[in-house]
Order: C-alpha cells, then structure tokens, then sequence
C-alpha cells in the first residue's frame, strides 16, 4: 500500500484540518520544551514553547507558521531525527514531517507517528536515558520506521512527490517492538509476534529483504540486540535457546548480509560483554564515529561501558565503569566523541571515550540538574538553582566549564525532545 503525502492543506469540507506549515529549524543542534511564566497564554500548550539550542550554546524560540502564513503557536510532543527531514506529532494528534532545509511540514497524519523502540529485550527502561533510534535511513535517503504496528518506508528524495509505503503485512503484530533496524540496502530487521500470539512472548525476529521485497524468520526466538552500524550495516547478539531454555549466552556481535540471492549469512565480530537476557533496560549512546551501550546499574551487566560499534577499528570492546554504579545517575546523553552524566549530586560529568577517566563539568551543589542536551561546544541543562531555589535553563561550555544561565524564570520542567544533525 503506498500513500502520496502533501503539504497542500485539505479542502473547506474537511472537519479537522492541519495547520502547521512551516517551523523554522535553522541552526538548530537540539530541542527542548521550556515552560515560562511570563509569555502568557497560547493557543496551545498554554506557557510551554517549543526552542532551539543553537551551536554557539544560545538558545532560541522556534517560529512556526500556520496554513495562511501567520505565527503559529506550536509544541510538539514527540521529535524524530530523520536525515534531511525530522517527524514531529503534538497534541492535536497530527503528525508532520518537516524539511530541515526550508521548514515545509508535511501532513502525514494518515500514517502516524513512529513508535517509540523500547531500550532493549522487552524493557521500555526508565525513560530518563537517551534510547535507541526508532527512524532510519537507507542508502538512498529513504526513510524508515514503525507506526501503527507496521514498518512504514518514506520516499522523500522529491519534496514534490513525497511516497510512504507500508512495507509489512497486517499479521505482523509490531505494537511492542524489541527490535528494529535497517540496513544501507534497505534491509529490515524487525521482531513481531503473529496471530493471537502475546506481544512479547510470542515474539520472533524477522527480515524484510529489501532487494527480494520478502520476510523470513531469522530466529523463532526473539533475545536479541540490535542495531545499524554507521557503515549500514545490521549487526546483532542473539542466542537460540538449548533443551533447558535460555542458558548459553556467548555474548557473541555477528554482522547480518543479505547475499544477492537472499540467502543470509552471520559474521563474528566481537564480544561485547552484555547479555541478552532480560535486564533492567541498556542505556544507547549515539556518538559521531561510535555506538556506545551502557549496562544498567539495577540490572545485568552492571556498570558495563560497552562500544559495540566503532566505525574506525570496526571492533568491540567493553569496560565496568565506576561512575556509573557510583551514586545516581539522574540523566546520560553523548555528542560527538564524548558522553556526559548528571549525578543525583547535582554534579555534571564529562567522559571522552578516547580517555574514559571523567573529569566533573559541574560541581555538586550548586544546581539540582534535572535534564541534559549536548550542541555542539555547549551542554544545556535544566535544573534548580538551590541558592534561591529558582529554576533554570542554562549551558555550559565543555572546554571550560563556564556556565551561562540562559533563563531562571521558569515555570515548570525542562523537556528534551532530541538531538539532531544539521549540515
């Protein structure tokens, strides 16, 4: 089933019409919702907007315009990163996709708003952690992801003549996805149960072939982790269960090919140290040129610092970090070549994965730090101010340490929505 998006605005008669047209996203690195008390009511979302931190560490509120061109009041509740375009949903259910280039929504309403993969085997994790990507492209820019429990495929190569594709059947029950990922070559890795199966325990692990444009099953059993390397590449850890159930676990990284004939072939690649038994949920960093998994402190693989991909060795390699068992870690978020970590303490770390010794950005005790948001040379932070208990919006630099309080008249929580990649 293919279905042609638009950003031409329905006809009079329609009931509930789109409104956004444009959103203006230049030089954005991330964004965030900052409620502030002296905006006064909106249309939408009352003292909340919608900003950008911009790569200088200023930070900015997002222009939106509405179907006849005028300012328009938009906050959007979900943000995905999708190459040359992001995917956004707000609260009045309508689903855009929007060029990062010069701000055009698309309506794509009718095909919904990605679902969001859960952290790892059957655990949706805490939430506090930046998780795994949920939209990916294929070599020829071509989006994909899950919505409405099928894989959707976008073709928006033409902004004139924008293409969506559902490129699964209906008996694939995909509404509690593990798994998911796709290759260069478009490739689709995916775990559904089928028929009257349970969501999680009925769970297999299938590929799409995007050359054969068939499924097969990849294994009966669904325990697995995946991901896409930078190179396009399906990579995955996965066991088949013995005559006593789950109890080898090699720990083994296998690089998944599609041969020009469909045939399937699995090459060893490393150990990674993680174990794909059921745990309290991985935290997944995505790094410039690395893919950095961190085992969960309250599950398996305790304080496990695990770069499963690197895309200038092509190894794996895994270490038990101290910080990241010691104390609470409140959020974890990497840019770049580096990963940083706010504490319960207050205090804010910075790790260089090229020299894993932390050093403290932020010293304990000056803010409660609530949410973290890399851009480029600059953190942004929410959090409570405790020498007057106001809350806060500020950024760091992370050469330096100096801090910039960019807003303390807050009125409520700071919310990350994503880090994206601008040209």
């Amino acid at each position: 089933m293919c279905l042609v998006i638009s950003c031409k605005q329905p006809d009079a008669q329609t009931v509930k019409s789109a409104k956004l047209k444009s959103l203006d996203l230049k030089g954005a690195k991330s964004f965030m919702i900052v409620p502030i008390s002296d905006l006064g009511a909106k249309d939408v979302g009352d003292n909340l907007v919608l900003c950008k931190v911009k790569g200088d560490g200023s930070v900015e509120e997002v222009q939106a315009k509405d179907k006849e061109g005028i300012a328009y009041h938009y906050v959007p509740e979900q943000f995905f990163d999708a190459g040359e375009y992001v995917i956004t949903r707000a609260s009045d259910g309508f689903v855009y996709l929007i060029s990062k280039t010069d701000g055009t929504a698309y309506d794509m309403s009718e095909i919904g708003v990605p679902a969001i993969l859960r952290n790892n085997l059957g655990d949706s994790g805490n939430g506090r952690y930046e998780g795994r990507k949920s939209v990916f492209l294929d070599s020829q820019d071509r989006i994909y992801f899950i919505a409405n429990s099928r894989v959707v495929r976008i073709d928006a190569t033409d902004p004139e003549h924008v293409v969506a594709q559902f490129l699964t059947a209906d008996q694939y029950r995909l509404s509690e996805v593990c798994e998911f990922c796709v290759s260069k070559n478009g490739d689709v890795l995916f775990s559904a149960s089928v028929g009257n199966n349970s969501p999680i325990s009925g769970e297999k692990l299938y590929l799409y072939k995007g050359v054969q444009g068939s499924t097969v099953i990849v294994s009966e059993q669904c325990r697995c982790l995946s991901f896409t390397g930078y190179d396009g590449e399906i990579y995955l850890q996965y066991i088949e269960p013995g005559p006593e159930g789950y109890q080898d676990d090699p720990m083994t990284l296998n690089k998944l090919t599609v041969g020009e004939s469909g045939e399937l072939s699995f090459t060893p690649i490393g150990t990674t140290g993680l174990t794909t038994w059921y745990s309290g949920g991985y935290q997944w960093l995505y790094l410039a040129q690395m893919i950095i998994v961190l085992g969960n402190a309250n599950g398996q693989c305790p304080g496990v610092e695990c770069i499963i991909y690197d895309n200038n060795t092509h190894t794996v390699s895994s270490s038990v970090r101290d910080y990241l068992t010691t104390g609470t870690n409140v959020d974890i978020v990497g840019d770049v070549d580096r990963y940083f970590i706010a504490k319960g303490n207050g205090s804010i770390l910075k790790i260089d994965v090229l020299n894993p010794e932390p050093t403290t950005l932020l010293e304990a005790g000056t803010y409660d730090v609530g949410k973290l948001s890399p851009s480029g040379g600059f953190l942004a932070f929410s959090g409570v101010r405790l020498s007057d208990s106001k809350k806060v919006l500020g950024t760091i630099d992370v050469n330096n340490g100096n801090i910039t309080v960019q807003n303390d008249n807050l009125n409520g929580d700071i919310i990350v929505l994503q880090k994206i990649v601008m040209d």
